[in-house]
């Protein structure tokens, strides 16, 4: 005859795996941040940061904006209609750990002002969308392993920093900067792409802690050029720096 309370103790010991695996799940996906209902501020979790993608209570909504360790995505979350972000820092830096724009509607935008945004993983940005945000990116890496950044034709704007003591990131695809570009630290490797930067170039300018790893890649500057790295810092492998307007300033060790 089966002991009732093995029965009972077997469906207890069920119950505390079913608990514990929903409580990993739930874990693991806290701190996904969807964006949906058009255009809005960065700041409106309770209007536009979803823990789902297709919210339909409030208990689906964040309570705050996402941080350093919340990968944020957004896509044709609007009917198929195009919307602006406004990324404003409010009362903090906006944050986030990995950003992903990938299906958005053609016509999104990626705005908003402030200080800077501080991006913590990978970027991948969509062809669809254009980035008119008039602060700093920061790429930050302080953790081991490579971030990737996929542009998909999309230019950065006035500034884009690459910051940290760890890591640092790969180009999946050409990157092109507007404006400014600085390398502070971490290990930028640009796998042989096109690189284009709009106006100066600070390479280890402000802090020594970068790398750079050009490969085959066309460094092109429309600014000056500032390459402060030591040798074994800098591997220009067969790329080509250019500098393209006169009147602009190249500096650094062993480059010309």
């Amino acid at each position: 005859m089966k002991s009732l309370y093995t029965t009972r103790a077997a469906a207890r010991r069920m119950a505390i795996v079913f608990v514990c695996a929903f409580q990993l799940i739930t874990s693991l996906s806290a701190d996904n941040y969807y964006w949906v209902n058009g255009s809005g501020d960065w700041s409106d979790f309770a209007g536009h940061w979803a823990k789902i993608p297709n919210p339909t209570l409030p208990a689906h909504y964040h309570a705050n904006i996402p941080t350093d360790t919340s990968d944020v995505y957004f896509g044709d979350t609007n009917g198929g209609t195009a919307y602006t972000v406004n990324v404003n820092g409010a009362f903090t830096v906006p944050k986030c750990r990995n950003m992903d724009w990938t299906g958005v509607p053609a016509g999104t935008v990626w705005g908003g002002f402030g200080s800077r945004i501080e991006i913590y993983g990978s970027t991948t940005l969509d062809a669809n969308m254009s980035i008119t945000f008039n602060g700093s990116v920061r790429m930050t890496s302080f953790e081991a392993g490579m971030k990737n950044i996929v542009s998909n034709t999309v230019h950065f704007g006035v500034e884009t920093e690459f910051v940290g003591t760890a890591g640092g990131w790969n180009f999946v695809g050409d990157f092109h900067a507007n404006g400014r570009v600085s390398h502070e630290g971490g290990l930028i490797e640009t796998n042989g792409w096109k690189v284009t930067i709009g106006d100066n170039f600070y390479g280890n300018y402000y802090a020594q802690g970068g790398q750079l790893h050009l490969g085959g890649s066309e460094f092109k500057v429309y600014g000056s050029a500032f390459f402060k790295y030591t040798p074994a810092q800098f591997n220009a492998g067969t790329s080509h720096i250019i500098m393209v307007n006169a009147n602009t300033f190249l500096s650094g060790p062993d480059l010309i």
